[in-house]
């Protein structure tokens, strides 16, 4: 429903009000996707550093096992999984990118602003994700990587964000 809202109101907005809102959406959609991939790379590299059983793709396994049949198999368990997990890192995007984008004039606000968005997602995460998962025994590891991950998803969010929306937009292209 809040989509098909956006969708209309978007529709009804004037056309450079439409494209700009376009244009920052767009620089979420990306900056957030590549953001993820930090993020997965992040806690991949720290987690062969760390002998502990945290696994910290779980959640991954989690979010498809609830997507697809029970009888449905690993590999498509964890595509649902690895899908629903960019969707959310690219939201993610798209929000910071709408509240936080016009405001980031330097590289340095960049960065700043992103991390504080990375850490108030990892905030949101500690306090769910712990029981979701039953996390009792690696709980401290669980939050290092995971505060780790969503510093440098952030990091790189509030890069690509300024990166993306740097750029001169588009020239629309006429008829004839």
């Amino acid at each position: 429903m809040p989509v098909t809202v956006a969708v209309v109101l978007v529709r009804r907005a004037p056309p450079t009000l439409a494209r700009e809102i376009w244009r920052v959406t767009r620089a979420g959609l990306i900056a957030g996707f590549g953001a993820t991939i930090v993020y997965d790379v992040t806690r991949t590299v720290l987690s062969v550093f760390d002998p502990s059983p945290y696994n910290p793709f779980e959640a991954l396994r989690r979010f498809g096992v609830g997507m697809v049949p029970a009888d449905a198999p690993v590999a498509a368990v964890m595509a649902a999984g690895f899908a629903i997990h960019f969707l959310n890192g690219s939201t993610f995007g798209v929000i910071y990118a709408v509240f936080a984008g016009r405001h980031i004039s330097t590289t340095r606000v960049a960065i700043l602003s992103g991390i504080a968005w990375g850490l108030t997602l990892e905030f949101i995460q500690s306090i769910l994700y712990p029981g979701w998962l039953q996390i009792t025994t690696v709980l401290n590891e669980f939050l290092v990587i995971s505060g780790i991950g969503h510093f440098a998803y952030g990091a790189s969010l509030g890069l690509g964000v300024r990166w993306i929306l740097a750029r001169p937009p588009r020239k629309e292209k006429t008829g004839g």
